[in-house]
């Protein structure tokens, strides 16, 4: 019955572009893997670059890149064996322990990708001088409704511990993130947390303004180390397919130092990704999140800050982790011999 569900859920969101399974070769001898996005943002552009860039397939790899609409649809295809990866937050994976074990080898994006937007009038009614502390703006959220994409997530997570921490308690409900502008429009929420370039269309579209900035550090104890965005692979899969597992691994490392050496040609891949922004909006959009694709290896230390905070959440699930394993160094080692 799970397996059907999670069918159901491929099928409805485009993940079941030709048979069940994944894997195999292609027509022409690359190896066919399927990538499952847990959005299509900008947040999640290593993988967009990895493919537009030219990187899986210069290893081997015939790509496939998904948008699954919610890391949860993400973790649930790979653990179901229909798609061989995931690109989302490590929570979720987390809360699948019981399930299936993850190892999460990279971090996608280095940082908190997420901004907090309030709406225009919110903001103004809260009354704070445009120099306020990032403690005063998540204090003058309490009794605030933000939207954001699920309660598990590490994005509202975050937000959920820093504002408790500045004596504010917010009123979260939960909306796909291609909804945010109209219900901002519709005066149906407050504000949302949500990735680029959702945010920037809000704000385009003057209904929104950016209260909270994770790629400016606006999120007190929350740093460009932070592993808020993941590659997560089966350790089933991945100790049964170590040299695909490899190369996959090595083409993100080729794409995070694409973007460090040449940023512009890399703007220009992961624009045909997003041709719905104008100009001026992408340039912000990729001057404030360049930097975060650009250190692709987490420490111990980061996996362990986002675990504690998943724990502490109150809504923690899926057993025991063992971080050591789940980090799995060694496979990060194995790519770059490659």
């Amino acid at each position: 019955m799970k397996r059907a569900w999670i069918l159901a859920v491929l099928a409805v969101t485009g993940m079941l572009a030709s048979a069940c399974g994944g894997g195999g070769a292609s027509q022409d001898g690359s190896t066919k893997v399927r990538i499952a996005l847990a959005s299509f943002s900008v947040g999640h552009g290593l993988s967009l670059i990895a493919r537009d860039g030219g990187f899986f397939e210069r290893r081997g790899l015939s790509v496939e890149i998904i948008n699954a609409q919610g890391a949860q649809n993400a973790v649930a295809a790979v653990a179901s064996g229909d798609v061989q990866a995931f690109v989302g937050t490590p929570a979720n994976a987390f809360a699948a322990a019981s399930q299936a074990r993850f190892v999460m080898p990279l971090r996608a994006y280095a940082g908190p990708s997420v901004t907090l937007t309030l709406r225009v009038d919110v903001a103004a009614r809260l009354g704070l001088p445009a120099n306020a502390s990032p403690e005063q703006r998540l204090k003058a959220l309490d009794g605030l409704t933000i939207a954001s994409i699920s309660p598990a997530i590490s994005p509202t997570l975050m937000l959920r511990h820093t504002s408790e921490q500045a004596g504010a308690r917010i009123n979260f409900t939960y909306l796909d993130q291609t909804t945010y502008a109209a219900a901002l429009q519709a005066k149906s929420i407050d504000g949302f947390i949500g990735s680029s370039p959702y945010a920037e269309i809000a704000e385009s579209q003057g209904s929104g303004l950016s209260w909270l900035s994770g790629p400016a550090g606006d999120f007190p104890g929350y740093g460009s180390s932070y592993m808020q965005i993941g590659l997560g692979i089966t350790t089933g899969y991945a100790d049964a397919n170590p040299d695909v597992t490899s190369r996959m691994v090595r083409s993100y490392l080729d794409a995070a130092e694409y973007v460090r050496d040449h940023p512009d040609e890399a703007k220009a891949v992961l624009r045909k990704s997003f041709p719905e922004l104008d100009g001026r909006v992408w340039d912000q959009v990729w001057t404030s999140q360049k930097a975060a694709f650009t250190a692709p290896v987490p420490t111990a230390e980061d996996l362990a800050f986002t675990y504690r905070e998943y724990t502490e959440s109150g809504s923690a699930k899926g057993g025991d982790i063992d971080l050591d394993r789940m980090l799995a160094p060694q496979l990060v080692d194995a790519a770059r011999s490659l």
